[in-house]
């Protein structure tokens, strides 16, 4: 008999195999199957936070505290319902599967506990340089690049596979450094798509710019603002993709994909690069705003 991760990956063939390295462009073929995240912790630590206070209970799986920052979220290595809730801030986003990895998050949850985890958003500077990141080293067509997963239909699509009333919470980080020079040392070792680059003078220049042109002075530095999105589930009973939600899911993909492949044709075509409607100028104004300085010498 499947065990619960069998059931959940079984015959879903668009899926990576959960043993292989995720198809990377071959400028990139060396670099690690899923994008590092443990020299971001400090980066991220706020967005961590803000997960952890979304789970209540004791018997917690934290993602983002200590060895458990080298995990591939995509392959936990735990027991089925063996946690009460699991939080991460950017695992699925950085795994080398985002499909795959919210199914392991919830598979190892018990029904009725907490998955919590962040997403950054399009928006703000990480938004930029992750596509900076993705314009150097693109990715295969049909596999997502990470900021796919800041999206919040796509990411209510997963969701709805394993609860009935997922959340979505908006909010902002204040990244604040030394100097612009420090911002761009600090994010290209914290932005695990940006650490692995296959030309890193380039990319380093192109970043250089972005934070030259986002960056706020301040008496003692600079400041730096980045989106992000909260994504809170309790985990239902029973897995309840329908017919319905299958049909929409696979539509989905199948838009991502196209459109990631106009952006590679015709970077003009992104949907990124679009002016923001007043609805989305409103949101970012309206978000909650959270230091962060760990960051700073």
């Amino acid at each position: 008999m499947l065990s619960r991760r069998g059931l959940f990956t079984s015959g879903l063939s668009r899926l990576l195999p959960v043993d292989a390295s995720p198809p990377r462009a071959a400028a990139t073929a060396t670099a690690p199957r899923a994008w590092p995240r443990h020299a971001g912790g400090d980066l991220w630590a706020p967005a961590s936070a803000a997960a952890r206070r979304a789970v209540p209970g004791t018997n917690l799986l934290d993602l983002d505290a200590g060895p458990n920052l080298f995990l591939d979220a995509a392959v936990l290595p735990f027991e089925d319902e063996q946690f009460d809730g699991v939080v991460s801030a950017f695992g699925p986003m950085f795994s080398s599967d985002g499909r795959t990895a919210i199914d392991e998050l919830f598979r190892v949850v018990r029904p009725g506990g907490i998955v919590a985890f962040t997403a950054w958003k399009p928006l703000g500077v990480v938004g930029r340089l992750l596509r900076l990141a993705a314009a150097h080293d693109p990715l295969p067509s049909g596999v997502p690049a990470p900021l796919a997963w800041g999206r919040e239909e796509r990411l209510r699509q997963e969701l709805e596979r394993h609860c009935e009333r997922p959340r979505f919470e908006p909010a902002e980080l204040a990244l604040r450094f030394a100097s612009s020079a420090d911002a761009v040392q600090r994010l290209c070792a914290a932005l695990g798509p940006l650490a692995v680059a296959s030309r890193p003078p380039e990319l380093r220049a192109d970043v250089a710019d972005v934070v030259a042109e986002l960056a706020v002075e301040e008496p003692e530095g600079v400041l730096l603002r980045a989106s992000y999105l909260l994504a809170i589930g309790e985990r239902s009973a029973c897995p309840i993709l329908t017919r319905s939600h299958a049909q929409d899911e696979d539509a989905l993909w199948r838009e991502e994909a196209l459109q990631e492949d106009r952006e590679r044709k015709d970077p003009c075509a992104s949907r990124l690069h679009e002016p923001h409607s007043r609805e989305e100028v409103a949101e970012e104004e309206a978000l909650p705003r959270q230091a962060a300085d760990p960051l700073r010498s």
